[in-house]
């Protein structure tokens, strides 16, 4: 909460210093649309939770240091709400897009690991059958360590452990008869 509020404060300082710079170059109403690019940032890392706010704030802040009357919180005429519509809208829709991908970067982070995982046990499956328990071990390991909760690469390991233990167990049988 404590570096939202350092960045919120300096997107605004930073922007308003910006549009200050360009008061008597442009149109005071076309400067209004830098105040987005406050929103966008909050809208990619925070959502739009948090976006919202800063997107009221920022036609606020727009509305009381450049819109006349200067320094007083009026919205009456119709092109600042509608100012004020675009950045709320803006900082949904953005808030809304960011967080849809970083869902599904997790979602393909997550089938990358049960591919690989899986490619894992496949190999421990193929390595034990070829006669080489340990290296089949190893592999089984390998998943574990990659993935701790991956309950199938345990069972599979438990179970090889016991297959080795009886195979050393009719070995020694073999050798003391």
């Amino acid at each position: 909460r404590q570096l939202w509020s350092r960045f919120e404060k300096g997107e605004f300082t930073a922007w308003s210093y910006v549009v200050e710079l360009f008061d008597g170059f442009v149109p005071v109403l076309s400067l209004g649309v830098l105040y987005v690019f406050a929103v966008l940032p909050i809208a990619i890392f925070w959502g739009p939770v948090l976006a919202v706010p800063v997107a009221i704030a920022s036609m606020l802040a727009f509305n009381f240091f450049f819109l006349p009357p200067v320094y007083t919180f009026t919205l009456s005429d119709r092109q600042n709400w509608f100012a004020l519509v675009v950045y709320v809208v803006t900082a949904i829709v953005v808030g809304v897009l960011a967080s849809r991908y970083r869902t599904r970067g997790a979602e393909a982070e997550q089938r990358d690991w049960f591919w690989a995982t899986a490619a894992r046990i496949g190999l421990a499956d193929v390595l034990i059958q070829a006669g080489l328990p340990e290296r089949g071990s190893e592999a089984l390991l390998a998943a574990i360590q990659a993935h701790p909760s991956y309950s199938t690469a345990h069972e599979n390991l438990g179970d090889l452990y016991a297959k080795m233990a009886s195979m050393a167990y009719d070995r020694a049988l073999k050798e003391d008869s």
